[in-house]
Order: C-alpha cells, then sequence, then structure tokens
C-alpha cells in the first residue's frame, strides 16, 4: 500500500514539473515574440476629408501590414462631448471611414491618424488640416403668388426662416429664349415680402425660378414657376350725353384689364 501512494506521489510531482516546463517555455515563446516586433505599421494612405455643416466627413486606406489592427485619430481644438481618441478597427489595405460632428464652423481642427498593430506599435502619424462649413442652403419661400399683368408679373411670398437668410434671386426669362434676367432681392427671415417684375414683353410666357440665399451665400434648389403677360380684356360700356343733351353709348368689347 505504501509503495502504490508512494508511486501515485512520484507521477503527481512529474505531472506538475511537465506541466510547470511547459508555460515557462509558452511564456517565453510569447515574450519573445512581443518583444521581437518593435516595428510600427505604415501609415494611411490615400486620407480625403470633406468639410460640412459643423463636421468633417474623413475617408483613408488602411496600411498593407499583416498585423495592422486600428486607426487611431485626434484632434485639435478639442470640443467638449467628443470622446478622444477616436479609434477605428479595420483591416490591411481596406478603406475606412468616420465622421466628426459637434464641431463649430469656421474653425480650423488639425486631424492626426496614427495607425497601430496587433502588437501596440504605433506609426509617427499624419497629420491635416481641415475646417468646417455651413454648406447648408435656406429653405424655399412658401405662400408664393404670381398675378400676371399686361407687361409686367407681380410675386408675393413668405420667406423661410432660416437665421442666416439673406434674401431671394428671381429668374426668370420668355420661353424659347435663352437670356436668363435675374433679380436680387435683400430680405429678413419669415417676412411676407412681393416684388413687381416690369418692362417685360407683351403676350409672352414667362418661366421663372425663385431661389433663396443665406449670408454664406449657398442658394436652394429653387421653385419652378410658369407665368404670362398676356393682356386680358373685358367689354366696357360707357354713356355720355352730348351737345343737344341725348345719351350716347359706347361699347369697347377690347378694353384692356391693367
Amino acid at each position: 500500500m505504501n509503495f502504490i501512494k508512494k508511486r501515485n506521489r512520484m507521477l503527481t510531482y512529474k505531472l506538475l514539473s511537465i506541466l510547470a516546463s511547459t508555460i515557462l517555455i509558452f511564456s517565453a515563446c510569447k515574450t519573445e515574440v512581443d518583444q521581437s516586433d518593435t516595428t510600427p505599421p505604415g501609415e494611411v494612405k490615400k486620407i480625403s476629408i470633406t468639410a460640412g455643416d459643423k463636421c468633417l466627413s474623413l475617408s483613408w486606406t488602411n496600411p498593407s501590414d499583416g498585423d495592422f489592427a486600428s486607426t487611431q485619430i485626434t484632434f485639435t481644438p478639442e470640443k467638449d462631448g467628443i470622446v478622444q481618441p477616436i479609434v477605428i478597427k479595420g483591416e490591411a489595405n481596406k478603406t475606412s471611414d468616420t465622421k466628426i460632428e459637434g464641431l463649430k464652423n469656421d474653425t480650423e481642427y488639425t486631424i492626426i491618424f496614427i495607425t497601430i498593430d496587433n502588437n501596440g506599435n504605433e506609426s509617427d502619424g499624419i497629420e491635416r488640416a481641415a475646417t468646417p462649413i455651413d454648406n447648408a442652403p435656406p429653405g424655399e419661400i412658401t405662400n408664393l403668388v404670381i398675378t400676371p399683368h399686361h407687361e409686367k408679373i407681380t410675386l408675393t411670398w413668405t420667406n423661410p426662416s432660416d437665421a442666416d437668410f439673406y434674401g431671394v434671386e428671381i429668374t426668370f426669362l420668355p420661353s424659347e429664349e435663352t437670356i436668363i434676367q435675374l433679380i436680387s432681392i435683400q430680405g429678413n427671415p419669415s417676412e411676407e415680402e412681393n416684388y413687381t417684375i416690369e418692362n417685360l414683353q407683351g403676350e409672352k410666357d414667362y418661366e421663372l425660378t425663385i431661389k433663396t440665399i443665406d449670408k454664406k451665400n449657398n442658394k436652394s434648389e429653387g421653385i419652378k414657376k410658369s407665368s404670362n403677360t398676356k393682356e386680358s380684356t373685358l367689354s366696357l360700356t360707357v354713356t355720355l350725353p352730348n351737345d343737344d343733351g341725348d345719351n350716347i353709348t359706347l361699347t369697347n368689347d377690347n378694353a384692356p384689364v391693367i
């Protein structure tokens, strides 16, 4: 019995010894691999930055390194509410992108792209600068009414409520002609406006486009309408006395409406 217990203890010691040796060998190999890879991945390529209203859209191509893991993005000046760094995981040679929102328009931001591999090695980074801009057009006019007259057209409308609204641009041309005429009218947000286009050609159809403009010169797509300057007529009858005291009746079936 003692012999069996002694043999079991010896087997247990051997198993523990083998297990300990295995762990030491594995740890040594792992340490050797980690310590030997100190080469950072290549930098990102083909960086594209598109500025928008209070935002920047970024895209790039990841490096070709097989152990590439992610791209780290930081920017200055910092903006409250946006956590940095922004880490975007990706694959080698693939395109990655992200959008940074909540920025301040007309402020230049310095953006740094740093690549990281699976062992935590980081590249020196690439720096770019970009400025968010207000490129959003104002809303369209509303409540548009077009009233045609002989050789003139009257328009009434309501300006959009955009705080940076600046004015309205009206272009018009007779049908089948190519010379566009333009009128610019400055105004205030949400105000009612009216304008009469005069000295037009009589008996003509006109194509009109009304666009809104903001203080950054962003323009809306515009509202397109057709109108005409065809002369409207009515039948007019006038009765007047003559020198003999009799009444004379005059009738014009084509009296113009002005």
